[in-house]
């Protein structure tokens, strides 16, 4: 595709810019229309295919060297012409000093190109802008024209056979080459031609970044996230190039038309000038890419869908267009210090046609229309990633982690490390397990989970909270770091001194919003309403975004999200009071959509429709949640049990802040308060944690009845519960949870009580627990 356009473009070149006997060009400046275009595009396709193109070469064209007599002829021709060369001419200076002829040819080519554009462009303005010249002026357009073609044509001439070998061969194998030392010519096959002969061998890395590509496409793209040309699919990588341009595109939009003027008393205002200028550059070149590229960006056939959005992005491109234009003839006329009349009527226009601009912009809901698209570029982006094998992805973010991390609350349980992995995986970002290592073999039925899903030797291929503190100690870097919230929506403690390092982008939660990081997080999922969470598990958000990208969810992310949902949800059982009908949508979307037919799951499959397989959930929550109440709970000492869900909670009024915490066991209050030294090793824990009153939730299915049961546990200090005790018994939450004492523990060296209550009420869990302590000690505090 870029050798044809290339050659193209040369030959456009010597058939439009032509020298005639006059020592000049005939060419006029509404005639190169069509040549600027094909430019431009030739330099888009460079521009796009910029990071899979190796950076040094060695050219096989030889510049013949002077000789004396070629000096002297030159000497004059030459004389002074330095300060005055484009950056193509530069390069090619410095080329040429250089005996080995080594250089950077896509930037050599891309210098050229960029070149004409400009220089071309400039002649072109005198026509679309149809500004007033003298016959002086166009010989001086001319001339520039005309020695950037000559120099550019020679250029090619002698190297065309390089040139044309180096635009045909993307990614050489880097076992076959060497950078520094390579003649075009030897470039041999490919990868993609060896395995078309069978053979097996480690695909080389493709991935070039480069400091001189433009800003409208890689060059400000993190080395991690450049394309990789021998492995990432040309969908996606478009996809996310479209993305970055559109997204781009509504900061210009949401800044320009803040700008009531673009001219003041007379100049232009540069800075409004170079906001409605760069979006209609993204907008460009995100058309050219639909231009270019059309099916590749919309595989899944939904250009129709996106139509009237594409062509309303040609309008503004037309309009913003007209309107420079206008600026350009504006700025000419200042510049020279001429036409006075002509500026005036000028300025009228620019004023005019922008202020039209922007009452259309708001009347076509222009901005909602680019973020639409925004959306289903990222879409097709997560798209061509989800193809991708779950462990292959987290093993090589291990070593090669991205900017962006995604982590679930400090309790860690099975809802936030899922959540964490899937909605990583659906992004492209980097989960984080928010517990440590250490502790992650207390998680049994997520490590089961995991493995159903494919992904090996978890605790070693994961990135745990204590990598990414190692992460941020050793980074260099001050605030380039992104990150995303999942089933919490306030970092957690450990991360508190790292807060000026990173920006939390994202939060996907179903507890109370705290309405923190609202400067700087633009996506915000908290489904949490009128006290209540709207869904049982994060993992329902996060297949939400999963079933909105694919109508094809890959099973190993179906198998995560559908156990963490069944294990939340305690297997759809609405007499817990803990489902709702997102959670059994989601479930019914994740086992209908996903093709079960080839998994780890075989021993919990049932047969289908025809010929197709699904799961048997009943089977699958049954192990899952035999592996999360296991007998392990037994082996635990009481402060292991204490932190191993732990969560505080903050209340305060009059610039007074004090806490709680909330403890999750999974085994009766009885059971639990025999183990040895429970009201010693509960006081410590609650000294470590610097908390006055901590409530104990235990969660467990009665061995009788086999009925799922609560119990809730108070441990405070004897003063701490003179204070509240007896507003807690009349309180609301009391009567709520329908709390039922059945045992009360004796004093330890004075230091806590405990108190056990049935929570009859089995339905609220901490998340509406946790407030409702919070709304009962603040109201404490008002008395």
């Amino acid at each position: 595709m870029i050798p044809i356009y290339f050659q193209t473009t040369v030959d456009m070149c010597i058939a439009a810019i032509d020298r005639n006997d006059n020592n000049t060009i005939d060419v006029m400046p509404d005639e190169v229309f069509v040549l600027r275009k094909t430019i431009l595009k030739t330099r888009d396709l460079l521009d796009v295919f910029a990071p899979v193109y190796p950076r040094k070469l060695r050219l096989l064209g030889r510049e013949k060297k002077d000789t004396k007599k070629d000096k002297q002829k030159n000497k004059g021709k030459n004389k002074g012409k330095g300060k005055n060369r484009s950056q193509s001419e530069k390069e090619l200076h410095k080329m040429r000093k250089n005996h080995h002829s080594i250089v950077d040819v896509w930037k050599i080519l891309r210098r050229f190109l960029d070149d004409g554009y400009m220089l071309i462009g400039d002649f072109q303005d005198l026509s679309h802008a149809k500004v007033r010249y003298t016959p002086e002026r166009l010989h001086n357009y001319q001339g520039q024209v005309l020695n950037w073609k000559e120099e550019f044509v020679a250029f090619v001439s002698q190297n065309h056979e390089g040139i044309m070998d180096y635009l045909s061969h993307a990614c050489p194998d880097k076992t076959e080459t060497k950078e520094q030392h390579l003649s075009l010519a030897n470039i041999k096959r490919s990868q993609s031609h060896r395995e078309e002969r069978g053979e097996k061998r480690n695909i080389p890395k493709c991935s070039y970044s480069r400091s001189k590509s433009s800003h409208l496409f890689w060059k400000n793209t993190p080395s991690s996230k450049l394309p990789d040309g021998n492995i990432d699919e040309a969908s996606s990588v478009l996809a996310q190039l479209g993305s970055a341009q559109l997204n781009r595109a509504l900061v210009y939009l949401s800044q320009a038309l803040a700008a009531e003027h673009v001219i003041g008393d007379q100049a232009v205002n540069i800075d409004v000038h170079e906001l409605y200028h760069n979006l209609r550059k993204e907008i460009r070149s995100f058309l050219d890419s639909v231009d270019l590229f059309g099916q590749l960006l919309f595989p899944d056939k939904s250009f129709e869908q996106h139509y009237e959005d594409i062509s309303l992005l040609k309008e503004t491109k037309k309009l913003l267009g007209d309107l420079n234009d206008e600026v350009v003839a504006y700025s000419k006329y200042l510049e020279w210090g001429e036409y006075p009349e002509e500026q005036l009527q000028l300025k009228s226009y620019i004023t005019a046609d922008w202020g039209d601009f922007r009452r259309w912009s708001h009347e076509v809901d222009l901005y909602d229309r680019l973020h639409s698209l925004a959306d289903a570029m990222a879409n097709v982006q997560n798209q061509g990633r989800l193809r991708r094998s779950i462990d292959s992805y987290l093993k090589e973010l291990k070593n090669n982690p991205t900017r962006s991390f995604v982590i679930g609350n400090d309790a860690g349980d099975a809802d936030s490390i899922v959540s964490a992995i899937c909605l990583a995986f659906i992004e492209g970002k980097t989960p984080i397990i928010s517990i440590s290592r250490d502790t992650f073999v207390e998680r049994p039925e997520v490590e089961m989970l995991l493995d159903f899903a494919g992904i090996s030797n978890a605790s070693a291929n994961l990135l745990f909270i204590e990598d990414l503190k190692m992460i941020f100690d050793s980074s260099k870097d001050n605030r380039d770091w992104e990150l995303t919230l999942v089933d919490h929506n306030t970092i957690s403690h450990p991360l508190h001194k790292f807060r000026h390092m990173f920006e939390v982008v994202e939060i996907v939660d179903h507890h109370t919003d705290e309405n923190l990081y609202t400067d700087t997080c633009t996506r915000r999922n908290v489904a949490f309403e009128n006290g209540k969470a709207l869904v049982a598990s994060t993992t329902t958000l996060v297949a939400e975004l999963l079933l909105k990208q694919t109508s094809n969810p890959p099973v190993s992310i179906s198998t995560l999200l559908l156990g963490v949902i069944l294990l939340d949800t305690v297997n759809l059982d609405e007499s817990i009071g803990k489902v709702t009908p997102r959670d059994k949508d989601a479930i019914s979307k994740i086992l209908s959509q996903t093709d079960w037919n080839s998994n780890s799951l075989l021993p919990y499959l049932k047969p289908s429709a025809g010929s197709q397989f699904t799961i048997d959930t009943n089977k699958l929550f049954t192990q899952l949640e035999r592996a999360k109440y296991g007998d392990y709970w037994e082996s635990f000492d009481v402060t292991r049990a204490l932190g191993y869900d732990y969560k505080a909670f903050y209340y305060g009024r009059k610039n007074t802040t004090q806490r709680f915490g909330i403890s999750t066991v999974l085994m009766p209050g009885d059971q639990f308060m025999e183990k040895e030294g429970f009201i010693a090793k509960t006081a410590e824990f609650m000294l470590s944690k610097k908390v006055e009153f901590l409530s104990i939730m235990l969660t467990f299915y009665d061995k009788k009845t086999g009925d799922f049961r609560r119990q809730l546990a108070f441990c405070s200090s004897r003063y701490r519960w003179r204070e509240i005790k007896d507003d807690l018994l009349k309180s609301q939450m009391y009567t709520d949870l329908a709390l039922k004492e059945i045992r009360t523990l004796p004093l330890s060296s004075d230091e806590i009580n405990v108190h056990l209550y049935d929570q009859k009420n089995v339905a609220p869990s901490r998340k509406q627990i946790g407030p409702m302590l919070v709304k009962f000690f603040e109201g404490e505090q008002g008395d």
